[in-house]
């Protein structure tokens, strides 16, 4: 999964969170961030390399079904 495709799906997810009136306060943090550093207007809290990371090891549990 690229970085582009999380910070996709995050929207996506903060987007429904809203409509339901729910909140999400760490997704809509790293979206804010995202945002705030493609503007250069501040430090990635988490770099690419290590979002990608996270995400592989999130599918491959997926894929196991948790196992």
């Amino acid at each position: 999964m690229s970085i582009i495709s999380l910070m996709y799906t995050l929207i996506i997810k903060i987007c429904l969170l809203e409509r339901l009136g729910e909140e999400d306060d760490y997704s809509l943090s790293q979206v804010k961030n995202f945002v705030e550093a493609c503007k250069g207007n501040t430090e990635l809290v988490v770099e690419p390399e290590e979002a990608i990371q996270v995400s592989v090891i999130i599918d491959k549990i997926y894929r196991t079904g948790g196992n």
